[in-house]
């Protein structure tokens, strides 16, 4: 729970100026023509002006504000905010109140949002209510003011407290079950000597291209022959259980597609989720940070929250170097190479590996 403190109060009077310069040009008026009916306008307009000025006084003091928001939501989900208002006054009510947020993202880009209307606050009673907000951007966003403002009673002057929260959200990638089976043909790394392990009373896992070193009894000939490419069986029990992932956030020269990045993280989180769901072991690498193979809840909320704060590197030129370094030392894993840049999927490497195409990854268990 946060309580929010009051760090600046204001008079907005843009709208009170222009109705007191058009009195004023109907005084004039008044004057220069001796009209009754241009008196009787210009009182009008003039008690309208001292009405909303005094009302507006009388009216608006500063709530107590206490504010809520979840530690964690998924990119794209709306997260629920919940606030408290207190009617500070003891004697009456408060009219006519709407509420704004103060939204910075990972950029630094501030963003201001209504988010509600409140006709009356009770005299001396407070109001709960709760409210969506959906983030479309991974990372830490932080809510850092709310604004409550009153233009009771005629909306020529308008009185608005900021508050000061700072409220933090991680907003993490979304995920999905995805078809594991299809990994087979990028999966390199390490493998378990077929002679002992693999059997025909194996569960099937996948076919993928051969590899120097693999036993050619697992050859499918018959597909391989259809489509001209030495293809092999792979079975569940000649896997080792653990999967790791190098991501290389490298986007080409002169690359800025936000969105495209969004989608890869989305993709890297449910490759993690599907394998983690699966009873696997998954790490996974970048450039500049490491987490190391892990399994259950715990270890997928570590994930998400890696890959929730991940930015592009950009202005780099894609290097095999990084990709061989990943491959020696990750040889008692199973391997996957995953590329933010469009025109390295389904590229084959130097490794003699295969960047994982998320195209051919369809959607479900």
């Amino acid at each position: 729970m946060i309580s929010g403190f009051p760090i600046r109060t204001r008079t907005i009077r843009t709208y009170w100026w222009g109705e007191v310069l058009f009195t004023i040009l109907l005084l004039l008026s008044a004057w220069n023509s001796g009209n009754n009916i241009l008196y009787l306008a210009f009182s009008v307009c003039f008690s309208i002006a001292v009405c909303a000025e005094f009302f507006s006084r009388w009216n608006f003091r500063p709530p107590r504000l206490e504010f809520l928001v979840p530690e964690q939501v998924t990119r794209g989900s709306e997260a629920t905010i919940w606030i408290r208002l207190e009617n500070m006054k003891k004697r009456t009510p408060l009219f006519g109140l709407s509420l704004e947020g103060i939204i910075e993202d990972t950029r630094g880009v501030r963003t201001r949002v209504f988010w509600k209307k409140l006709p009356i606050l009770p005299v001396n009673q407070f109001i709960e209510f709760s409210l969506e907000q959906e983030f479309s951007r991974r990372g830490r966003i932080c809510i850092t003011d709310v604004i409550i403002k009153s233009e009771f009673p005629l909306g020529i002057v308008e009185k608005e407290t900021w508050y000061r929260v700072d409220a933090e959200i991680l907003v993490v990638p979304k995920t999905q079950f995805l078809k594991v089976q299809s990994l087979g043909s990028f999966a390199g790394g390490s493998r378990v000597p077929t002679r002992t392990l693999i059997s025909e009373s194996g569960d099937f896992y996948s076919i993928r291209e051969y590899q120097p070193g693999d036993d050619l009894r697992y050859v499918a000939w018959k597909i391989s022959a259809r489509l001209g490419v030495w293809l092999v069986r792979e079975w569940a029990l000649s896997l080792p259980n653990q999967y790791l992932i190098y991501l290389d956030l490298r986007r080409p020269v002169g690359e800025n597609d936000e969105e495209l990045f969004e989608e890869m993280m989305d993709f890297v989180a449910s490759m993690s989720y599907s394998l983690l769901m699966k009873q696997f072991r998954v790490g996974i690498w970048t450039e500049e940070d490491k987490i190391p193979l892990g399994h259950g809840v715990g270890h997928l909320n570590l994930i998400l929250k890696k890959l929730a704060l991940l930015q592009p590197s950009k202005d780099k030129e894609i290097d095999d170097k990084l990709w061989n370094r990943f491959v020696q030392e990750g040889r008692s894993s199973r391997l996957l190479l995953i590329s933010v840049n469009p025109e390295l999927w389904g590229k084959l490497l130097s490794t003699g590996m295969r960047v994982v195409n998320p195209d051919v990854i369809s959607a479900g268990r």
